[in-house]
């Protein structure tokens, strides 16, 4: 964690635990946190109601994969999705497809006609590791990558890293 106060910018680092007691059961706005913390950093929040990947790609720390995947093979088409049975079920599967405005996503719609009971969106499908592009790259090409992020938030991430590397060599 980095934080920028006035001309200083301090950074706080922890040893983090192999798990933790998920906070999923107490509050549902921790689910994809807690399964993307799961997946990037192979921390496994217990008891976590329905844990499973958001993406599809190894942890960052090099830690055995909590999910059990091997990444030398095709993961995608064996992702869990949530399941509904029934005679007059049927399952529709879109995407994953670019609505123009959002990211590009994977719909499945679990249905008994047109009443839809679930409906699962995944999305992830444009993450390309700015994390670790941040860490391994040249310094000239930091701002570039600071301000690609997000195209909405192309000023505010360039403004950040600017006073981070102002903060740093103050």
């Amino acid at each position: 964690m980095a934080v920028l106060r006035t001309t200083q910018l301090l950074a706080a680092t922890c040893d983090a635990p192999a798990s933790y007691p998920s906070l999923t059961a107490q509050a549902a706005v921790f689910h994809l946190f807690e399964r993307e913390i799961a997946e990037q950093y192979g921390i496994r929040p217990e008891g976590h109601p329905w844990l499973k990947m958001v993406r599809y790609h190894a942890n960052a720390r090099g830690v055995p994969d909590v999910f059990g995947n091997d990444y030398t093979e095709d993961i995608p088409g064996r992702y869990d999705y949530y399941r509904v049975a029934g005679e007059e079920i049927h399952e529709v599967a879109v995407g994953p497809v670019h609505a123009g405005v959002i990211e590009p996503g994977h719909f499945r719609f679990n249905c008994i006609g047109e009443r839809v009971l679930n409906l699962e969106i995944q999305l992830g499908y444009q993450h390309r590791g700015i994390e670790d592009l941040l860490l391994t790259a040249a310094p000239q090409r930091l701002p570039v990558i600071a301000e690609s992020i997000a195209g909405d938030t192309a000023i505010g991430h360039s403004l950040c890293h600017a006073q981070a590397m102002e903060a740093w060599r103050a």
